[in-house]
């Protein structure tokens, strides 16, 4: 909680919000594509059947069908839409981050006196 509490409430909740948004479009988006490759057999879906299981399509398939590669596109969807939320949280914490960019990688040694403001700027303009 206390790492929680270093942003702000407002960030925190921004940044928590992002995160709730983008991990349920991850779900919907694995199921999603399991509805798209099988369009004939909707009428088989059940919606929460049993503990711990989403959806269920009760579907024959051709002996040769790739089950293995449909799991593998629907998992890729997720993993892309995990990145895509970790990259909106991101922008999220960026956009309320207020600090130069000094303040940032140089926290430690404005902190402690090791180096002065002045010689914090020069710094950075030689990188």
């Amino acid at each position: 909680m206390e790492f929680l509490a270093s942003f702000g409430k407002k960030r925190a909740f921004l940044i928590g919000l992002t995160l709730l948004i983008g991990c349920t479009l991850s779900v919907v988006m694995h199921e999603f594509i399991h509805l798209a490759l099988h369009p004939g057999n909707w009428g088989h879906l059940q919606w929460f059947p049993s503990p711990g299981v989403i959806a269920e399509i009760n579907v024959e398939l051709p002996a040769d069908y790739d089950l293995e590669g449909e799991e593998m596109a629907a998992y890729l969807a997720t993993g892309l839409m995990l990145m895509i939320t970790a990259m909106a949280a991101a922008d999220v914490y960026d956009a309320t981050d207020k600090r130069q960019i000094g303040q940032i990688l140089l926290k430690n040694e404005l902190k402690s006196g090791k180096i002065t403001p002045v010689e914090a700027i020069k710094l950075l303009e030689s990188l």
